[in-house]
């Protein structure tokens, strides 16, 4: 039993890495920006629009992304959640 509910979170997880690398690979063909894989995480988890932001305003406040890229991104990110 322990052993099937461990190969269920590695199926979960692994789902999780491809939708994200999915998500990314979407982003930098439509976009030709890279989005920090956190905020890839919280889309993909379900996370509300206002976090999404508030998580690339800080991005940008943290030089992780250029102010242009976090403007292009929040203007497209409807697409995107």
């Amino acid at each position: 039993m322990i052993m099937k509910n461990i190969g269920n979170k590695i199926e979960i997880i692994n789902e999780q890495i491809n939708k994200i690398n999915e998500l990314d690979k979407k982003i930098q063909n439509e976009l030709s920006i890279k989005v920090p894989q956190y905020i890839l995480d919280e889309i993909i988890i379900g996370g509300t629009k206002e976090n999404i932001i508030a998580l690339t305003n800080l991005a940008k406040l943290n030089n992780k992304i250029s102010e242009q890229t976090a403007n292009t991104f929040i203007q497209n990110i409807d697409k995107y959640i």
